[in-house]
């Protein structure tokens, strides 16, 4: 299991600042900027970051800049994810919120490359901003709830590189996926939301973005990849679709998402990104 929130604050207890650095570690926003300054003191490349010896000290830090996304952010109510293993870094996620995961780990690295001081900042204002303006936005809407049994799983970025793209071509795929076996499961839920209705009222989600922040979480999509993708092509995709499944806790759609996702592989408009692990589908 992750280490407790608690535990952060009894890492930061534990370290020796001077009583302005101290004040200044008050969970806000701002404080940020500060963590960064220790980080960049403490590691002059990534491969300290991943030393054995190293992962208290930057566990700890992890779980101070997940407590300000916690206590910050006003529309998602975000919870730290377990982890079996002990010497896996944190992270945060939004059960009611579809692509809401906090990954903090993927920047670290970011932060000593650049060493411009405010990535974590950043990142925090770009994350949060981008969900407070998805709030208002649905919030404009007329209300029409879509078929779902609730919760999220099996979530991906679905990149789109071509503007001509429009999600029929999804529909049509799945639609001749399904038919070879007799069946008839995808509908559209409105021109921007398809469905995909299992067994048990369970659904697949695959919703259109186009929101300003798409094109800006691209390039950092490119920024930390590491594959061989051209990484131009991926920091230009300024709408995705955004895939997910309803929750489930036991696994029993695993399978059936990634045959859907299969489907897609042949669409070169497309890319399919976990962002959980930062790789693409077809890199697995």
């Amino acid at each position: 299991m992750v280490k407790t929130p608690t535990e952060a604050e009894e890492h930061q207890q534990r370290l020796k600042f001077d009583k302005q650095t101290q004040t200044k570690l008050d969970h806000t926003p701002n404080s940020l900027l500060v963590v960064e300054e220790i980080l960049l003191s403490k590691f002059e490349n990534k491969q300290q970051l991943r030393q054995d010896e190293n992962f208290d000290f930057v566990n700890g830090w992890v779980l101070y800049i997940g407590d300000v996304f916690v206590k910050n952010d006003k529309i998602r109510n975000l919870e730290w994810i377990s982890h079996d293993d002990t010497n896996t870094l944190p992270s945060l996620e939004c059960l009611s919120h579809a692509n809401s995961v906090v990954n903090i780990k993927i920047k670290l690295p970011i932060i000593l490359h650049k060493r411009s001081g405010d990535v974590i900042y950043n990142y925090f204002i770009k994350n949060t901003e981008y969900f407070k303006e998805n709030h208002a936005y649905e919030a404009r809407k007329p209300s029409k709830v879509h078929p779902s049994k609730g919760g999220f799983s099996y979530q991906y970025f679905i990149l789109i590189k071509d503007e001509s793209f429009d999600l029929n071509e999804i529909e049509q795929a799945l639609k001749a996926y399904y038919i070879k076996k007799g069946k008839d499961k995808v509908q559209f839920h409105n021109e921007g939301h398809l469905l995909v209705h299992m067994e048990d009222n369970y659904y697949f989600h695959f919703q259109i973005d186009t929101s300003e922040g798409v094109l800006q979480e691209s390039k950092e999509i490119a920024e930390n990849y590491t594959g061989d993708k051209d990484k131009s092509v991926i920091a230009s995709c300024k709408r995705r679709v955004e895939f997910w499944g309803d929750e489930d806790p036991n696994g029993n759609y695993i399978n059936d998402h990634m045959y859907l996702l299969e489907q897609l592989l042949q669409n070169d408009k497309l890319m399919i990104f976990d962002f959980r692990n930062g790789i693409f589908f077809d890199e697995f």
